[in-house]
């Protein structure tokens, strides 16, 4: 019997993405719209498993093009332009959020190819090496040191609280750091009566420098936008009396957090709660992964750890 021959390979699909990114690239340049703009692929933006109809690729916006989507100046009508030459390349474009626009086939075997060709690099993303033991280690520096927070750089911050967040079992996506909308981490939870969306706003700031309402009420709003069904702040200092009785009316949709939460997260990873370590190892070679091992055993402190490791 002879085999079926695939009527799409991995080559013409990524000349369809390219062609869909070029063209859209093109057209908002010509437009003088194309600022503070770009594609990621869906496991670049959520590190997580793609679930059919595969996102074929992802656009963050800012600038002139946030304004056009999200309705706030749009007098030439771009936005329906848009739409229109995304749909002639055969594709429809939904928007997620205020920043970002996903894309998806048209065509049901085209769309079933990318479903094909996803799903095999997300397996090819699990093939890593497990050097977990390196995040046990830096979990259980600042679980001991809870001080050491303050040392971290605001983006390092964010980062420890994302794979935090992994250890606990979430898909979590990590903002881009700048122009994130107002959230730094998005937490997802797969649940058979319904998933369960959480953001996340980290604030590092010094120990005297509370957290005001406007900061806490802001995150309530921006989840009540996306429809989140819950948020939580995450602070190295701590909360004006005002926020904290704001947060007491949600009815627990909003948690403030603060270090002694963050310090027993990470006396739970480090204890093995997590069941499955390989979402905490990034995609680094075997190499590397001997590399600071080494480093362990000659006495590398804490910050090279995270410097060389924990911050990729």
């Amino acid at each position: 019997m002879k085999e079926r021959m695939q009527p799409y390979d991995d080559i013409a699909l990524a000349a369809k993405i390219a062609t869909l990114e070029q063209t859209i690239e093109a057209w908002a340049r010509q437009n003088d719209l194309w600022f503070d703009c770009g594609f990621k692929s869906y496991l670049e933006h959520v590190d997580g498993e793609p679930n059919p109809p595969s996102v074929v690729s992802l656009m963050y916006f800012e600038g002139p093009l946030f304004s056009i989507f999200n309705g706030y100046a749009d007098d030439e009508g771009m936005a329906e332009e848009f739409y229109k030459l995304v749909d002639g390349l055969g594709f429809d474009a939904e928007q997620r959020d205020g920043t970002s626009m996903a894309f998806f086939a048209q065509d049901p075997e085209v769309s079933a190819a990318f479903d094909a060709l996803f799903h095999w690099q997300w397996v090819c993303s699990l093939l890593k090496p497990d050097c977990s033991d390196v995040y046990e280690e830096i979990y259980a520096h600042f679980a001991g040191r809870p001080d050491d927070l303050h040392r971290l750089s605001w983006r390092e911050y964010e980062i420890l609280l994302y794979r935090i967040f992994q250890s606990q079992g979430f898909q979590a996506e990590l903002g881009p750091g700048r122009n994130d909308g107002g959230v730094d981490i998005r937490l997802l939870q797969r649940d058979p009566i319904g998933d369960i969306l959480t953001l996340v706003q980290a604030k590092k700031y010094a120990p005297h420098r509370n957290i005001r309402l406007d900061a806490v009420a802001a995150l309530h709003g921006i989840a009540a936008v996306e429809n989140a069904q819950k948020s939580i702040v995450v602070t190295t200092s701590n909360y004006e009396p005002v926020a904290k009785r704001f947060a007491a009316r949600t009815s627990g949709s909003l948690q403030l957090a603060t270090s002694a939460d963050v310090v027993g997260w990470c006396e739970e990873a480090t204890a093995g709660i997590i069941k499955d370590k390989s979402c905490l190892s990034p995609p680094k070679t075997f190499a590397n992964c001997y590399s600071v091992s080494q480093e362990r055993k000659t006495g590398a402190s804490y910050e090279q750890l995270w410097l060389q490791y924990g911050s990729q």
